[in-house]
């Protein structure tokens, strides 16, 4: 259900400050090789597997993942064995999502975004306590040969969202074993160290914008903008012009004690190029605990002022 415009969230000028921001999404996405859309899939009837059970198998293999790497922390070699094992193991799960949900399609983008958030927030623990246990980084060649390779690349978004961080992070693991493999080094441990310390600097950085309910809405403001981007048309294109943006009451949470209004932001897309027009759904899911905080900061701020 409908109730108004929402204009406020990206600036008054919906065109101006969408389409900078999908510009640079763009040269993020090139940089790093993006992959290749497919057409979209019309359902005629429930997927075998919904887009929320997805998300908790996704965030199950996360968990598992962290309870088998913790014990690793202080052998480097087997951590970043079991560190590309993980990122193997997401590919093929990604894989399993095409199945139901076509690549680069609304739910796909959804669904394999918010394992990557679970992804990072397990990785996280884990390379800190590598860092605690190996504090003096190992500077030998092939961390000197990764170092140049990963000069080579655009540098992380201003905001780091868990699908930035998982890109890198197989871009960074591609690049180690190739150098590995093809015979320029046998640095195992030089390489090891570079690709599990950049990893964690990347999950810093998704910390630093995910760390409580506002930041992580704005976050998620942000990811819109990057799921507009990377959605496929019926063209095999990925270029939209969003016509109207609205707030949406979608629903009940009632998970919830007492029950809660779900809200999301509601897009009409227009693709360039191509007879393709859309209306999609992109969920607020913190959007109810954003507004207690900032209520609680406002109320905050008025007693300090009136003492």
């Amino acid at each position: 259900m409908q109730f108004g415009v929402w204009r406020g969230w990206r600036g008054a000028a919906i065109g101006v400050g969408t389409r900078a921001t999908l510009t640079a999404v763009a040269i993020f996405l090139v940089g790093i090789g993006a992959a290749q859309g497919q057409t979209p899939h019309k359902y005629g009837v429930m997927p075998k597997v919904l887009p929320r059970e997805f998300a908790q198998q996704g965030s199950d293999m996360a968990q598992k993942w962290r309870a088998d790497a913790m014990p690793l922390t202080k052998n480097r070699v087997e951590l970043y064995r079991k560190f590309s094992a993980g990122l193997a193991d997401f590919a093929a799960f990604r894989k399993k999502i095409t199945e139901i949900y076509p690549e680069d399609q609304l739910e796909w983008l959804l669904i394999t975004d918010e394992v990557a958030d679970s992804l990072v927030r397990n990785w996280t623990p884990v390379l800190d306590q590598y860092q605690k246990d190996n504090p003096e980084e190992v500077l030998t060649k092939g961390r000197q040969l990764y170092e140049l390779t990963m000069m080579q690349i655009t540098g992380p978004p201003s905001r780091m969202l868990g699908f930035h961080a998982l890109l890198l992070a197989e871009y960074a693991e591609a690049k180690a074993d190739s150098l590995f493999e093809s015979g320029i080094t046998d640095d195992l441990n030089g390489l090891a160290d570079g690709v599990l310390r950049s990893t964690r600097d990347w999950c810093e950085l998704w910390h630093q914008v995910h760390h409580d309910a506002l930041s992580s809405y704005e976050s998620r403001i942000t990811q819109e903008d990057w799921i507009v981007a990377r959605l496929k048309d019926n063209c095999g294109g990925s270029r939209w012009k969003i016509t109207q943006q609205y707030m949406a009451l979608v629903g009940v949470d009632s998970t919830k004690t007492p029950p809660e209004d779900r809200y999301a932001h509601e897009f009409h897309l227009q693709a360039d190029g191509c007879d393709d027009q859309r209306v999609i759904h992109i969920e607020l899911p913190h959007f109810n605990e954003m507004q207690r905080q900032v209520m609680k900061q406002w109320e905050t701020n008025q007693q300090a002022g009136g003492q």
